[in-house]
């Protein structure tokens, strides 16, 4: 929705894209945590759909843009690739927004007291609502995995994935 109200405003857009059985993953283990197992097949199906319909139009946006030739509103970041590289993809989204080139050692400092304040608010909240890993949501993945994988539609996303 809100991709869709910002595409229609003009605004330049920013979507971080993870790989489809990490953004699966991490997205039941949230909608599941404290709900009846039996529940987790209807949650796995729904947010495999939202992941599929999303991304879909993220994509289609970007090629539409692209054909169009105009000034590119819509800049992705591959999530893996921001965790590894934070200065050079924060760089490319300044450049993105026609800013100037990011500070190195501003980014350093802006970015270490971000990541301290941040596992401070998140230690209060319940793991299920929380950003950060934990163990219980890494045990959850990786029981969880195969049968993500081996979903009926779970082919689609990663199609649609390595489209990107």
């Amino acid at each position: 929705m809100g991709l869709k109200i910002a595409k229609s405003m003009g605004l330049l857009i920013i979507v971080i894209i993870r790989k489809p059985e990490d953004a699966i993953a991490s997205n039941l283990f949230t909608k599941t945590n404290d709900k009846e197992q039996d529940l987790e097949n209807e949650m796995l199906n729904e947010v495999i759909k939202d992941w599929i319909v999303f991304y879909s139009y993220v994509l289609k946006s970007l090629n539409s843009n692209n054909k169009q030739k105009s000034k590119q509103k819509l800049h992705i970041i591959f999530f893996d690739k921001f965790l590894s590289d934070k200065y050079n993809e924060m760089n490319k989204i300044f450049l993105f927004l026609n800013k100037n080139d990011l500070n190195l050692e501003v980014f350093k400092d802006i970015s270490k007291k971000f990541d301290s304040k941040m596992k401070l608010k998140e230690t209060n909240k319940p793991i299920a609502t929380s950003s950060l890993p934990s163990e219980e949501r890494r045990k959850f993945k990786i029981d969880r995995m195969e049968k993500i994988k081996n979903h009926p539609k779970f082919q689609i996303a990663k199609n649609i994935y390595n489209q990107f």
